[in-house]
């Protein structure tokens, strides 16, 4: 766990509303921060409103009244252009359902999103890719993504996320296709990745392992979300 004494606010939410596609209330935020450099994690039941947060702290949720700020910008005033100049320079992205090009192989989905950084460099995200592959077993590299198994599937996506180096990580149920073992493995790779090297990892989970190991906790439920841990 990090050093929360010296932790800086990456996150603050403030008077905070998600809205269903209705329009009907989902989850009402007063106050809330998720320290810089530090692994939190959003936990509660099913329909609490965890993934429509994170989709939100990306900016992919617009569907929302109050403020999101982040390094001191508010994303609920950021146009989509800006929205995504930020996804792809300062955020990674763990979707639950994988987001995976199926006629691509693990490789390529892997490699595709640190590729279009304006900065990068192809050899440099290739040998990162090849590593992060390794590490998390994916030895089929050739296949379409189609072909693989939904463990295999979401530890490409993890990879894919990992490559860009953003220093922010969001995380939707990254363990949740995954055996107890490789569960634990990849929580121990995202740690190693992100506060390990002094960056940010935000995840929705309802795996007890991933909330055992996070610096601070947030429970969601009942249209409301407070700080447990």
């Amino acid at each position: 766990m990090a050093d929360s004494t010296q932790a800086v606010d990456l996150y603050r939410l403030h008077q905070l509303t998600l809205n269903r596609g209705g329009g009907s209330p989902l989850l009402h935020v007063d106050d809330a921060f998720f320290p810089e450099g530090q692994f939190v994690c959003l936990t509660g039941p099913s329909g609490a409103g965890k993934s429509s947060l994170l989709f939100a702290l990306a900016g992919l949720n617009r569907n929302l009244s109050g403020s999101i700020m982040f390094h001191g910008s508010n994303l609920a005033g950021l146009s989509s252009t800006e929205l995504a100049a930020l996804r792809r320079t300062s955020l990674g992205i763990v979707f639950q359902h994988f987001q995976l090009f199926d006629e691509l192989n693990a490789f390529d989905n892997a490699s595709m999103q640190a590729l279009w950084g304006a900065r990068s460099n192809r050899r440099k995200v290739e040998e990162r890719v090849g590593e992060l592959l390794s590490k998390l077993q994916i030895n089929d590299l050739s296949s379409p993504c189609a072909q693989l198994s939904g463990g295999e599937r979401q530890r490409v996506a993890v990879a894919r996320a990992l490559a860009s180096n953003a220093s922010v990580l969001l995380a939707d149920e990254p363990t949740a296709s995954l055996d107890r073992q490789t569960g634990a493995e990849l929580i121990t790779l995202l740690m190693d990745n992100t506060v390990g090297i002094g960056r940010t990892l935000i995840a929705c989970s309802h795996d007890p392992a991933m909330v055992e190991r996070a610096d601070s906790v947030w429970s969601l439920g009942d249209g409301g979300m407070q700080r447990i841990r």
